[in-house]
């Protein structure tokens, strides 16, 4: 909630920078979506995509996109989630994008396993390791794929895989 505070005044002295003051409010809507703030994460989030589409800001445009997806998510709105993160994929193919590519494949292996697809979770989700792993293997971009691998083995009853990937997790 301080970070929220922070980029609050950030904005504030920013306001007659449109470029700015977007990043910021995504800034803010991503860490809304983590507080639970939900509401005015989506509003933040969908009044960058706005001024991201208008101008072109492509590379924001699809991390705002994965952010809102993963809100979507959260929020059990499984079509809007796959659709949101669908049209980031677009951009993140196009452009080549290899962190965003590994956020996309995290948020798509969390949304498959949420709606109950376990084998195509564990694929995407070993997909998003496997990627984070070559690079930065110390990152949240492995911790979070790995720790999400650890409860899809754990659901398939593999608990000597679900404390390997765990303790991975840990580690990172």
């Amino acid at each position: 909630r301080d970070a929220v505070g922070y980029l609050e005044d950030a904005r504030a002295m920013v306001h007659d920078n449109r470029r700015k003051y977007a990043q910021v409010t995504g800034n803010m809507g991503r860490i809304r979506v983590h507080v639970g703030d939900w509401g005015r994460a989506e509003a933040e989030l969908s009044e960058t995509l706005e001024y991201n589409r208008a101008n072109n800001e492509e590379i924001s445009q699809a991390i705002n996109l994965l952010s809102l997806g993963f809100l979507q998510l959260r929020q059990r709105k499984f079509i809007l989630s796959a659709r949101s993160l669908d049209n980031a994929l677009e951009i993140i193919s196009r452009l080549s994008l290899k962190r965003e590519k590994v956020i996309y494949l995290e948020y798509a292996g969390e949304l498959a396993l949420e709606k109950g697809d376990i084998y195509k979770a564990k694929a995407t989700l070993s997909n998003a390791y496997e990627r984070g792993l070559l690079m930065a293997p110390d990152s949240a971009l492995v911790s979070q794929s790995v720790r999400r691998l650890a409860e899809v083995e754990l659901l398939l009853d593999n608990i000597d895989e679900a404390m390997r990937y765990g303790q991975k997790g840990l580690e990172a």
